[in-house]
Order: structure tokens, then C-alpha cells, then sequence
């Protein structure tokens, strides 16, 4: 006999006479009775599992669903909604029964009586002081000011992110309003800070732009303006790219190189414009009308300086910013159809990324890189081509020197260069390490006790190719054809001589060259554009 739980036979004749089946026997009740009976007793119990997996006391629909698919079984009618939801019968094609949910009417003049809220309030205007005698005041109209190691933290830490959401939440719910550093519109005043600014760095007055770039180097107040001074680096490079202008994109880079060393200013957020633009600069196949006379090849160093400094700022194990940037001057190497000027600026990128880069991505090419220039080598090479294959092996052997000589001093062998750089580049770093050798030498201290001073700011290179080559750099008080930006404080400190910018390899050599060797550019403004990169330690070494 069944149990008091389970369904009894006599429903189930009842069942299967409504069915059409009459006759059933016992037996055959009974067996569908219990087979029913278990089987609706095993989704019970799979459905109190479901809930009681889910930490709730009461068995909800979803509970029930869930235990009929894991048993195979068709799913339940949904009847999720809390409404009920009437049911009524048509008759259909061939005098079947159709079922279709019994639609309510509404009455459209109720709906237009709905109230339906308050207006919102009124756009009204308020006066407020934006400084005080040079000073914010601190209300809750003016942004507050924060340092470069909250945005920092409010970036990648996402429990200090948590926090500032929290209380911003807190701020709204007590009706205190702040502005967002981001997205918030500017005051007239840095509209109009925006506008000289931008005006002033890409225009043709060298001193205002001394003056911009000052401000935009040691201004603390720039968080407002950073998102459209980003948004303007990366137009201005997109379009200068275009229109081949290299005095404009110069001044770009510089306006990015002193926005980086503001000490006030955070870029974690920005750099999605910023990176794509400075990149650009660097391995772009065409910069200039004139690549044969165009000296694009500063540039080209200016951009990798650039990208350096942010991949150290910046790079991170979850940004992998450094390992994204080695990849993609990675690629441009490995198609040797890539023109020379795109692969000298891969090359500058990936020497200034230490020298580690340079032991993995750079001293492994260097025999197939020299296989790759002699095809430029014939008589038929444009006067562009020859020169891209000098600047080439000029940045190489200058930097895979300074490297071999920091690395793996005790490897001084013509033989171990030929082996490991080929027969072409091998003797020609292996001389270069020999004069480089020779110069420490003679800078190292006598042994009667006096000493030799010798600073990375007293001497310079003086020619393309050969950093053994130094000559004394012209002080401040002499004249000279390159102006140096100089910081406010200068007036009140001793002089201090500013070596060129650039790594050896970058300055043209030739006799007629001022500056930076570019036509269309002034020789003033080509200076300064020198001045805010120079790294003295690596012209010294």
C-alpha cells in the first residue's frame, strides 16, 4: 500500500478516465501513484537545497525550476509575476482550444489625471570669489585641490575609490554639492588660462612660449584642465601627423614633456590619449616634407625620452604599460618591410627602456639589422634612405656600446664582438668601446692624491655617431643660438649650465646645420625644444 504521502490509486484512476484510458487495473494505479509520488518528493527535496544554499526559509519558484533541470524534467508554467494573471479559452483553427492571457482595459483619463511630480527647480546664477589674493577659498563651488599621490591612489587603489564614492554619497544625501575635478565646465578664468596656453605653445613667440611651458611644468592648479589638455595633445598629433608640420608637433611633445614633470599632476587616467600620440611621434613613417634635409630624427628621440619617462612613472602588473609598448615597437622590427625612420625610432624607444630591453630586443637584431641596411646601401638609395641607415648605426653603436661597457666590461675581444654583434657592427663597437674605455681611464684620479672633477653638465656630444667626441658647452652669459628655459628661482642660484637634450646621434653634423638641422624652424625655438629632455648622466658615462 502507499503511504499517506504519496498519491492515491483511486485519483489516479480518476486521472486517467478523464484521460480517456478506463479500465485501469490496480496495479498499473499503484505503480504510477508511487513512481509520481517519488518523484515529486525528489524535487521537493532538491528545491529545499536549492533555498537553503541560498541562506533563505522560504521556497520561491526559482528553487523549484532549478531542481527540475537538474533531473531532466519539462520546466514549470511561470507564475514568477506576483499579479494574477487570468487565463481564458478561444477557439482556434480545426476547433481547437486556444489559451491567451485576458488583457485589462485602461482608461486613458485616468492616466491623464496621474499627477505627475513636481517641476524641477529653476536655473539660477551665483556669484563666488575663485581666489582670494592668489589663494582658493575653500567652498564647496570651488574644486578642491589634490595631490598627485590622492589621484594615484583614488586610480589603482579600488578600496580608496570605494571610499571617495562613499563619501560623495554621503555629501550628495546631505546636499552638499562639489564640483567634479573631471567632467565638471570651467570657470571663465581657465577657459581663458586654457586658450592663452594653447595659443602660446603652438604659436611663433618663443618667449610667451617659454612662459607656457613654465606655467604648465610648476602650476599646481592644473586637475581642472588636464582632460582637454589631453584631448588637445592627441588632435593636434593626429592632425600635425597628417600635414606633415614638425614644428607644431615638436612643441606638442614639449608641451607633454612639461606637463609629466609637473609634480601636482597624476596621468593614470589620460594616458589612453597621451601614449597613442607621443608613439606616434616616434615611429611615424612620414613627420616632415623634407626627411632628407629635416632633421625629424630629434623628434623621433624626443617622443622615445617621453615614452621612457611614462612607462617609469606609470607601468604597473596590472597595466603591463611597459610590456605593451616593448610589443609594439616588437612588431615594427619584425617586418622588415617597415621604412628606416619607423624602425630608428623603434630603436630609440627600445634603448631608452634600460638595459634590459636592450640585452633581449635589441642585441639579438643587430646581425640581421646589419644585413637589413646594406640593402640601402647601393647607389641607387635615395639621399633620405642613406641617411636614415647613418642615423641607424649611429644610435646603435652609441647605445649597445654604453650598454656593453656597463654590462660585460671583462668581454674586450675583437674576436667576442665579431661574434656577438657580426662582422659589421662588432668592429665598430668594438673601437667605440675602446675609446670609451680609454676616457675612463684618464678621468680616474692620479695616484698623488688629486682628484679630477668631471660633471655630466661640462661637456656634451659634438658629433653624429661618436659620444668619445665632447666639446665644452657655452655658458649662460655667452651668446648663443639656443636659449635654455630657466626656472624662477635661477636668480637667486649660481648659473647652471644646461648641456643640448638629445643622445649622441641626434644633432646633425653638417657644416651649414643650426640647431636642430630643420629649415622651418627657427634657431630658437629648435633650442629650447632641445632643452626640456636631455639626460646628462647617459652622455657621461
Amino acid at each position: 500500500m502507499a503511504s499517506s504521502k504519496s498519491l492515491s490509486s483511486d485519483q489516479v484512476k480518476i486521472w486517467a478516465e478523464t484521460l480517456g484510458v478506463h479500465n485501469l487495473s490496480e496495479e498499473a494505479a499503484e505503480f504510477i501513484s508511487g513512481s509520481v509520488s517519488q518523484i515529486v518528493q525528489t524535487i521537493v527535496d532538491r528545491a529545499n537545497k536549492n533555498a537553503n544554499c541560498s541562506h533563505r526559509m522560504k521556497l520561491l519558484k526559482s528553487d523549484v525550476d532549478s531542481a527540475m533541470q537538474l533531473l531532466n524534467l519539462d520546466p514549470t508554467v511561470d507564475i514568477s509575476t506576483g499579479d494574477y494573471i487570468p487565463i481564458r479559452g478561444v477557439s482556434g483553427v480545426g476547433g481547437k482550444t486556444l489559451y491567451v492571457v485576458d488583457d485589462k482595459e485602461k482608461e486613458v483619463q485616468s492616466i491623464a489625471r496621474k499627477h505627475g511630480g513636481s517641476l524641477p527647480s529653476e536655473v539660477t546664477l551665483r556669484q563666488h570669489w575663485l581666489a582670494i589674493e592668489g589663494k582658493q577659498p575653500t567652498i564647496p563651488e570651488n574644486p578642491a585641490p589634490l595631490t598627485k599621490d590622492d589621484q594615484k591612489a583614488k586610480a589603482t587603489n579600488p578600496v580608496v575609490a570605494r571610499k571617495v564614492a562613499t563619501e560623495k554619497a554621503v555629501q550628495k544625501s546631505q546636499v552638499v554639492r562639489i564640483k567634479d575635478l573631471a567632467t565638471g565646465d570651467l570657470s571663465a578664468e581657465q577657459q581663458q588660462y586654457y586658450k592663452d596656453v594653447t595659443e602660446a605653445v603652438i604659436g611663433s613667440n618663443e618667449d610667451k612660449r617659454k612662459e607656457a611651458l613654465s606655467s604648465l611644468e610648476h602650476d599646481p592648479g592644473l586637475h581642472a584642465l588636464v582632460p582637454r589638455l589631453a584631448v588637445f595633445i592627441s588632435e593636434g598629433v593626429k592632425v600635425n601627423v597628417v600635414q606633415q608640420n614638425l614644428a607644431l608637433l615638436i612643441y606638442i611633445m614639449r608641451m607633454v614633456k612639461a606637463l609629466l614633470d609637473n609634480q601636482s599632476l597624476y596621468f593614470h587616467e589620460y594616458l589612453d590619449r597621451i601614449v597613442p600620440a607621443v608613439t606616434s611621434c616616434c615611429v611615424s613613417k612620414v613627420l616632415c616634407s623634407r626627411p632628407e634635409v629635416d632633421n625629424h630624427w630629434a623628434l623621433r628621440g624626443f617622443a622615445a625620452k617621453i615614452l621612457a619617462s611614462i612607462s617609469r612613472n606609470y607601468d604597473s602588473p596590472t597595466s603591463r604599460l611597459l610590456q605593451r609598448l616593448i610589443q609594439i615597437f616588437k612588431e615594427t622590427l619584425d617586418d622588415d618591410a617597415s621604412p628606416l625612420a619607423t624602425r630608428y625610432g623603434a630603436y630609440c624607444a627600445l634603448t631608452e627602456f634600460g638595459n634590459e630591453t636592450i640585452s633581449l630586443m635589441v642585441v639579438p637584431r643587430m646581425k640581421h639589422e646589419a644585413e637589413l641596411l646594406k640593402n640601402y646601401q647601393t647607389p641607387n638609395s635615395s639621399a633620405a634612405d642613406k641617411k636614415a641607415v647613418d642615423q641607424i648605426r649611429d644610435r646603435l653603436i652609441s647605445r649597445v656600446s654604453e650598454h656593453h661597457r656597463t654590462l660585460r666590461p671583462h668581454i674586450d675581444k675583437p674576436e667576442d664582438f665579431r661574434i656577438e654583434y657580426g662582422t659589421v657592427f662588432g668592429p665598430l663597437l668594438y673601437d667605440q668601446f675602446q675609446k670609451d674605455r680609454a676616457k675612463d681611464t684618464a678621468k680616474r684620479p692620479s695616484v698623488s692624491g688629486s682628484v679630477r672633477m668631471f660633471s655630466p653638465q661640462n661637456s656634451v656630444s659634438s658629433t653624429v655617431g661618436s659620444p668619445a667626441t665632447r666639446m665644452p658647452v657655452a655658458s649662460p652669459a655667452s651668446t648663443s643660438t639656443h636659449p635654455h628655459i630657466t626656472s624662477p628661482s635661477s636668480a637667486m642660484s649660481p648659473p647652471v649650465v644646461r648641456p643640448p637634450l638629445f643622445p649622441t646621434g641626434m644633432r646633425a653634423s653638417s657644416p651649414g646645420s643650426a640647431g636642430v638641422g630643420m629649415r622651418t624652424l627657427p634657431q630658437s625655438s629648435t633650442g629650447s625644444f632641445m632643452s626640456p629632455v636631455h639626460d646628462p648622466g647617459k652622455d657621461s658615462s
